[in-house]
Order: C-alpha cells, then structure tokens, then sequence
C-alpha cells in the first residue's frame, strides 16, 4: 500500500522564511523518463517507451541526492501505456520502500515529473490511472507536471546557468515578482519571439508563459526559444476543440487578484484541485480546464546531470 505518512503531511508549510516555496525542503520527486520507442512491426500496434525512473530528494537547498529505480520498469525492455499504468501502483511503492532506506525518519511528499520530448508534452499523462479508476493527476500526490527531455540535451547546456537564474528568482522572491515577468494567454497572441527577447531583461526576466494554444501548435513562437530564455514555467491547455478557450481560466491560475502577488506559491496546489473539479464531474469529453491543463514546471536542480538521461 502506498505509505500514508507520505500523503498526509501538509503540502505547504507556513513556517518559512524569505517567503521561500517549501517544494524542495519537503517533498521528492519521482521523475519518470519516457522515451517513445519508434520502431513498430505494424502501423496499428501501440506506442511503447523506454522508462527509466529514478528519486531525486532533498539534501540541501538546490542539492539532490538521486536513487535510481530499478525493480518495476526493467531497463532492457519496453511497455505500452496500459502497461505502465498496471505498474505505477508498484513504482511509487517502491518509491516508499526507497525512502525508508534512505530516511526513514522523514515525511516527504510525492511530486511526479514525466519527462517526454517536447512532441509528446500535450499528451494526457496525469489521466493515466496508478490505480483502478484513480488518476495521477487527482492522486495522492503533491503535484504532476511534466518537464522536457529537450532542455535538459548536451545542446542546451549553454543555456541551464539562465535556466537556473531564473529558477532561483521563482523560488526565493515568489512574493515580490510583478506581472511584467509573467506572460498572460492574453498577451500572447501579439508577442512573438523577438517581442519576448526585448522584454526578458536581467532586472526584469520572465519566469513564465501562459500559452492560448498548444505548445505543438504555436505559431509565433517556438519551445526552443523557451529554451533558450531559460523560462522553467509553463501552462497550456490540450484541449482539441478550437471553439473552446482556456484562456481566461489559464490566467486566473496564475494572476487571481490585481491587488495580490502572482499566485506561485500555491499553483501545484491550484492546479491539482482544477484536476479534481474536472475530475468530478465525471465527464469524458468535459470543456473544464481541468482534463486539459498542461503544467511544465522545471526544476533544473532534481535531475541527475551527469546521466542525461541517456539521451543521444
């Protein structure tokens, strides 16, 4: 069973200083490495992936201590999506099982990270069930969100000191960071790349973008240049209806009051209770952001940076 000291300790704690986000003092994240295996015998038969999943937890502040997980996902072997999903239940138990050796005297939360090339970042991967009839998305867990096999590639080495700059400017100044560092849904339909880089300044940089479209589907900008800004921030919605927009809903996510900071110290929590309401009303094709809302969040401190995922 998974171990409920693990899902029961408050996401947040208050009792910080400097206004910090605690995601780093009291949680771990079980990071979750797909690569989409692309040769198929027959066109038909379902996608599988390599998966590689390890435990990044806590030591210091941006210092991660990395365990790799190597008993339910086989490394010499691949698995389709329902057999993923019959296996995750035994992969956050062997998660727990991990933790016990390690620290057996402290409570973490779950954070899951899948790490998927920017192609597969719209994909539904907080729908997919650990149990039956129970999603990740709306688990036990302090939040799911996906990250980029992409950045973290040898080609982009040049560009993680940024990346890093910036993840520290949303971790420790959460309460002082003003609108002009955030680009609304809103306002994205009149920037383009350019228009970004203009306004990305060091006094000033942006940390996070709302996105009015798909990530696959952008138009006047490209992931790449993400990238290359070091932005660790990202929403977006999947949604393939294009009468229906996400918008407005993406950006009270991020800006809930005029008169209030930008909302980042609770958006993972924000964001898995949006999961829930959509989860609630138990509708397959449901318009409610909540079975749509893609969330990247970037931690360039968690992954182990000699492996590289073992990426080519």
């Amino acid at each position: 069973m998974i171990n409920t000291k693990l899902v029961n300790k408050p996401i947040i704690s208050d009792s910080l200083n400097n206004n910090r986000l605690n995601f780093d003092e009291s949680f771990v994240y079980l990071l979750i490495d797909l690569k989409l295996e692309t040769s198929k015998v027959n066109l038909h038969d379902p996608d599988k992936f390599q998966i590689k999943t390890w435990l990044a937890f806590p030591e210091s502040n941006k210092n991660f201590k990395h365990e790799e997980l190597l008993e339910t996902f086989k490394i010499d072997r691949n698995y389709t999506q329902v057999e993923i999903e019959e296996k995750l239940y035994s992969l956050i138990e062997e998660c727990n099982q991990k933790l016990e050796e390690i620290k057996p005297e402290q409570d973490f939360e779950i954070a899951i990270e899948w790490i998927i090339f920017d192609d597969w970042s719209s994909s539904s991967f907080d729908c997919w069930e650990y149990r039956h009839n129970k999603t990740i998305g709306c688990g036990p867990f302090f939040s799911v969100h996906i990250r980029s096999s992409q950045r973290l590639h040898p080609m982009y080495k040049h560009c993680r000191k940024l990346w890093k700059n910036k993840w520290d400017e949303l971790y420790c100044n959460s309460q002082s960071i003003n609108s002009t560092q955030y680009i609304l849904a809103c306002e994205c339909n009149d920037k383009n790349e350019q228009d970004l880089q203009i306004i990305d300044n060091e006094e000033n940089p942006i940390l996070g973008i709302n996105l009015p479209v798909k990530l696959e589907s952008l138009e006047n900008l490209s992931y790449e240049s993400f990238i290359e800004m070091g932005i660790p921030l990202i929403l977006w919605s999947r949604c393939e209806d294009s009468t229906i927009n996400h918008s407005t809903e993406l950006d009270n996510l991020i800006n809930t009051d005029e008169n209030n900071p930008l909302n980042f110290k609770t958006l993972p929590q924000s964001i898995k209770e949006m999961r829930s309401e959509a989860r609630k009303l138990n509708q397959e094709n449901s318009n409610h952001l909540g079975y749509h809302l893609c969330f990247l969040w970037e931690n360039p401190y968690n992954y182990p940076e000699k492996e590289l995922l073992n990426l080519e």
